[in-house]
């Protein structure tokens, strides 16, 4: 009885470890994530656009792949995608340390907030072993050769008309 008790308690204890070790490798405890901010709004014709500022803190640089305008619909976000009406301009790469603005023309009655998915390059030793792994696997040397990029997303905060 002893014996299964501690055996009981050192996996509960590696439980734990390892969900510890996994939460402190996620990104929501990564401070070096890149951020949003609001800007403030500029008027431009009949339109408002509202400037977003995207720093990247990443050690490498990042690329923006899309910007999405989410509403607040009835308790919940919803993609505004397919409703139309929003107008996004920004510039892909953000070099690290940079700064990049995002302008979006957005005319809704309901509060609003953008998502940002953007990648980074995986670097290191971890990346090297593992695409050498694909390129035994596949016997392809092409594997050695390309970059390989992370997805993420971060997302900024609500906006009200």
């Amino acid at each position: 009885m002893r014996k299964q008790i501690i055996i009981l308690l050192s996996l509960l204890l590696a439980g734990i470890g390892f969900v510890a070790w996994r939460a402190a490798r996620s990104n929501a405890f990564n401070p070096k994530r890149p951020t949003v901010t609001f800007a403030g709004r500029e008027p431009v014709h009949l339109q408002r656009t509202a400037v977003f500022y995207v720093t990247n803190r990443e050690p490498q640089e990042i690329m923006i792949e899309s910007v999405e305008v989410e509403l607040f619909i009835e308790g919940k976000w919803v993609s505004s995608f397919g409703r139309g009406g929003a107008e996004i301009t920004f510039q892909n790469i953000i070099e690290p340390g940079g700064r990049t603005k995002i302008f979006v023309k957005h005319q809704e009655d309901h509060p609003w907030r953008i998502q940002i998915y953007y990648q980074q390059e995986t670097k290191g030793l971890k990346d090297l072993l593992r695409r050498a792994r694909e390129a035994w696997r596949d016997r392809s040397w092409f594997q050695l050769k390309r970059q390989e990029w992370n997805t993420d997303q971060i997302t900024s905060s609500e906006i009200s008309n």
